[in-house]
């Protein structure tokens, strides 16, 4: 279900909507085989593969829809938060294949072997955020690696996120300003 909201989301934004859609589409297909009961680690590769792609290209897409617009609105503010919901699950898919790649990727004190969806989605959340509250720590170099990604595009888009919204806001107060000052009336609400 949430693959078919991202196909929503890829087709309403500026992305190569092409792209988009073949990884949603390959997500589908392969994420259908493994429920069907296909059990393989490289078609789960390829599946989570193509999830991780589906996740960055509508995140991708909108953020090319929020740095578009020239007034601060809801929607950036909404977008923002679905932005780093995408990178987060785009990441934990990305450790998913990791740990099928390479085992022992991970290291959870609570449990061996490969570890949960909701852990590595909980290792994500926590390494974007910069909060550090997981127990689950990354062991081999592919996992650190993709850590350090993850670290660094959380606290670049959170930067990077924080200033944009900031001068959207600054631009609508500033034009609103000079609307008054021109015409001599209080501008109620500028839209």
């Amino acid at each position: 279900m949430v693959l078919l909201v991202i196909a929503k989301v890829i087709r309403q934004t500026p992305m190569f909507t092409i792209l988009g859609l073949s990884f949603v589409g390959g997500a589908v297909i392969f994420s259908s085989l493994i429920l069907l009961g296909v059990k393989h680690p490289m078609l789960q590769v390829i599946a989570h593969g193509f999830e991780a792609a589906a996740y960055f290209s509508a995140a991708y897409g909108l953020l090319r829809y929020m740095f578009e617009d020239r007034y601060l609105t809801r929607d950036e503010l909404f977008a923002a938060g679905a932005v780093f919901t995408l990178l987060a699950w785009g990441f934990a898919f990305l450790y998913n294949i990791c740990q099928l790649l390479v085992p022992r990727s991970f290291q959870n004190p609570n449990m061996t072997g490969l570890q949960t969806w909701l852990d590595l989605l909980f290792l994500s959340f926590s390494l974007q955020s910069a909060t550090g509250l997981s127990d689950l720590m990354p062991m081999s170099a592919p996992a650190r690696v993709l850590a350090v990604l993850q670290m660094f595009c959380g606290v670049m888009y959170l930067a990077l996120i924080v200033s944009r919204l900031i001068a959207l806001q600054y631009i609508r107060s500033l034009a609103k300003v000079i609307i008054e000052n021109l015409s001599g009336l209080p501008v109620q609400r500028l839209s």
